[in-house]
């Protein structure tokens, strides 16, 4: 036979069970929630996409506009674009890549306020992590038709691989708008740009010079692809080099920003 509980063991455990109840409603509430968004859904096998090599950039980012209300923390993930072979090139038919294979690089993500004019204000937060990043997969002779090298995803032959690369910043209180950026070093553009390497002599070249940022189709669609969550509040402007760059409709980074 079960006895009565004593009340003072009966009060701790309620106090317990409330303690336990109030840490999950606290968990609960503290789920990151997506705040900004122009990803493709699902995403493709490959995007449009901007060079930093090709068209000699050290940074390229975008203005968005927030919605939802989680301000804090944000984590930030862009789509890029990995034209890299393990060796031979995406320009022709001889590309190969094992199965799985990656290279790593370190990228900086950056978000700053939007300063008048829609010019670059004050830096907010960065961070830069070195990401391990696919290389593009090798040439498939289903893709025999085309003039290049491509490789072949659910029927679709393309040139590069899309990589979603993700990373969590501490910024607190971030404002309605703001200037997400996506900055990293090439052979000869960037921070450091890093020629001499020994993949400079190499036929597939170095991996990063084949790394692109994802962007909107400007030239398929041209009033771009509307964000699912957030707005474009300057979508005829993209930020290149650190400077507002006018007339690139359509061509917005492709952006996800999650907060707390």
């Amino acid at each position: 036979m079960i006895g009565k509980i004593p009340s003072r063991v009966a009060k701790l455990t309620m106090a317990a069970f409330a303690l336990v109840a109030a840490f999950a409603v606290s968990s609960a509430a503290a789920a990151p929630e997506v705040i900004y968004s122009d990803l493709p859904t699902p995403i493709p096998g490959n995007v449009v996409s901007l060079g930093f090599e090709a068209t000699q950039t050290s940074s390229f980012g975008g203005q968005v506009e927030f919605g939802a209300t989680a301000r804090n923390n944000p984590k930030i993930s862009v789509i890029m674009s990995s034209w890299a072979c393990q060796s031979g090139t995406w320009s022709e038919k001889n590309c190969e890549t094992a199965p799985g294979a990656k290279f790593e690089w370190p990228i900086t993500f950056s978000v700053n306020a939007v300063g008048p004019g829609n010019s670059v204000g004050a830096l907010l937060g960065s961070g830069s992590k070195a990401f391990k990043i696919a290389y593009r997969p090798s040439y498939s002779p289903k893709c025999f038709s085309t003039s290049v090298g491509t490789w072949n995803h659910k029927g679709e032959c393309s040139n590069g691989k899309a990589v979603k690369l993700t990373l969590p910043l501490k910024i607190a209180n971030l404002p309605s708008k703001a200037i997400v950026t996506i900055s990293y070093n090439t052979s000869d553009y960037g921070a450091t740009p890093q020629r001499p390497q020994a993949c400079n002599s190499e036929p597939q070249g170095c991996p990063y010079d084949s790394l692109n940022v994802g962007v909107q189709d400007g030239f398929a669609n041209p009033a771009g692809t509307l964000p699912t969550v957030g707005a474009f509040p300057a979508p005829d402007i993209a930020y290149a080099d650190g400077a507002p760059e006018e007339e690139w409709t359509g061509f917005q980074p492709l952006f996800e920003v999650k907060a707390q």
